[in-house]
């Protein structure tokens, strides 16, 4: 896609007092991570066999980069919910 069609706006955000829902840049990677191993026990009975690097910090920062890339480029809104009381 062109330079001039990306979209600049800042990325979308909906923010209460204890929650916030937005796009993550790859800076949330380890937080990403953090949560699936935290909640792969509870998940498991109805989650697919995870993907080959799910649990990396690198595996978040290329699918946090990507959802940046897809909202600049018009083409999706991959949303994530955090609880303000997280580390970052």
């Amino acid at each position: 896609m062109a330079e001039s069609t990306l979209i600049q706006l800042p990325l979308p955000a909906i923010e209460t007092e204890r929650l916030l829902l937005t796009i993550p840049t790859p800076a949330a990677a380890l937080r990403m991570v953090a949560f699936l191993k935290e909640n792969a026990e509870h998940f498991a009975p109805w989650d697919p066999p995870p993907p080959h690097g799910l649990y990396s910090q690198g595996y978040w920062e290329a699918q946090l980069a990507q959802a940046v890339s897809e909202f600049r480029e018009g083409r999706a809104l991959r949303l994530t919910l955090f609880h303000h009381d997280g580390p970052d």
